[in-house]
């Protein structure tokens, strides 16, 4: 448990950190790693085993991180979020 803790405070500092240089919306997808990077750490630091569920959340956690990082390349057009809103 304390492990755990340690663990996703570090992240949440490291998060902190991120934001300075790379922006709030872009860092705000890899907040999602912190499960993933808890579960490593405890396998690694406590010999616990990785059971297959929490193998297979892991690679669905990689997967959404990298189409919502890559979702323009994906779609195969670029957003426009820059449009005018009319106001009455």
């Amino acid at each position: 448990m304390l492990l755990g803790i340690l663990a996703s405070s570090i992240c949440f500092v490291l998060w902190n950190k991120v934001i300075l240089h790379i922006g709030a919306v872009k860092s705000n997808n890899f907040i999602y790693l912190i499960p993933l990077i808890t579960m490593i750490t405890s396998a690694i630091m406590l010999k616990e085993i990785i059971k297959a569920i929490a193998g297979m959340g892991g690679i669905l956690i990689i997967f959404g991180v990298y189409v919502s990082e890559n979702k323009n390349k994906i779609i195969g057009k670029k957003c426009n979020y820059n449009r005018k809103i009319i106001t009455i």
